[in-house]
């Protein structure tokens, strides 16, 4: 995954704005950062929650100038304090992105790191397979995932949607 994640980064060296970092053994946190990372203009990068693997800072050390800003996907449980430590040691700027769970860190993604958007994509957060392809759909319309508990939105996200305008779609 990690390696896969690396490969994936097609930036020229330093051509990164920013990068979107999340853990590599759960995927929730990185299906709100695919459009995060579309929008920042950086590669979603992935690492073990305990440390910062060696092959992703290789990574944000060729496509992201020093000074720029990593955002970490999730609380400490996700990435822990030392992979903030290590990206800020590295040189590089860090913007924590999270919440209690998947659904209030896909809701933080959304506000603090996306902004305003125009379209959110609606899907599972206890499966991949719908969450993915909205992924890349949000990041192509400069629009964010949101996960939902199944068939059930979480109180928060149902707060969000009624308190904004947004196209929202079911996925």
């Amino acid at each position: 995954r990690v390696e896969t994640a690396v490969l994936s980064s097609f930036f020229t060296d330093g051509g990164a704005r920013s990068v979107v970092l999340a853990r590599s053994d759960q995927y929730a946190d990185s299906l709100s950062g695919a459009a995060l990372a579309a929008a920042k203009d950086g590669p979603l990068l992935l690492t073990p929650t305990a440390a910062l693997d060696p092959r992703t800072l290789a990574e944000i050390r060729r496509c992201l100038p020093e000074g720029g800003t990593v955002y970490l996907l999730g609380g400490t449980d996700a990435l822990s304090t030392a992979v903030e430590g290590a990206v800020r040691d590295a040189g590089y700027a860090t913007s924590r992105l999270g919440g209690a769970d998947r659904f209030a860190t896909s809701l933080a993604v959304l506000e603090q790191g996306l902004g305003s958007v125009s379209d959110v994509l609606l899907a599972t957060g206890h499966g991949f397979a719908d969450a993915l392809p909205a992924g890349a759909a949000a990041g192509a319309v400069g629009g964010a995932v949101l996960l939902t508990d199944g068939g059930v939105l979480p109180p928060a996200v149902s707060s969000w949607l009624s308190s904004h305008p947004a196209a929202v779609y079911a996925v």
